[in-house]
């Protein structure tokens, strides 16, 4: 008799005896997980950073200029991101830089891709832009 549960190579994971209880290994293993990950999403000024990081990878500092919003409210954001997994930060000296986290789901990275097409059609997100560069300039 052929065995009906994943093999080490099926994109499917055993979650229970039974074999009625996959989950594909490339989606998040909670509602809580896929909720936060929406609710990070749901957010302008998190998608306007999530934007950004798709271009560079930057401190709060820089944020704060580029986004033109108060100190405080950044790193509130940077923070709901991170527990959502869906940045990084890396640091250096005295500075912390953020960065986007590798997709880890399917759906992640189509999020992303949509952040990717649609955001730059936005003004304040066209804004940001130019705001990124004149700052990247300023850098060299």
């Amino acid at each position: 008799m052929r065995s009906v549960f994943a093999s080490a190579n099926d994109p499917l994971i055993r979650l229970n005896e039974s074999p009625h209880f996959f989950v594909p290994t490339n989606m998040p293993r909670s509602a809580a997980q896929v909720d936060l990950i929406f609710r990070a999403f749901g957010e302008p000024t998190r998608l306007r950073i999530l934007h950004l990081l798709l271009h560079a990878e930057l401190s709060v500092s820089e944020l704060v200029k580029v986004l033109r919003r108060p100190q405080p409210t950044v790193p509130r954001h940077l923070a709901y991101l991170r527990r959502a997994r869906l940045i990084r930060l890396r640091r250096s000296g005295m500075r912390v830089y953020y960065r986007l986290a590798p997709p880890r789901y399917a759906f992640h990275r189509r999020l992303l891709e949509c952040v990717k097409s649609a955001l730059p059609h936005i003004p304040a997100v066209a804004g940001d832009l130019m705001r990124l560069r004149g700052l990247r300039k300023q850098r060299r």
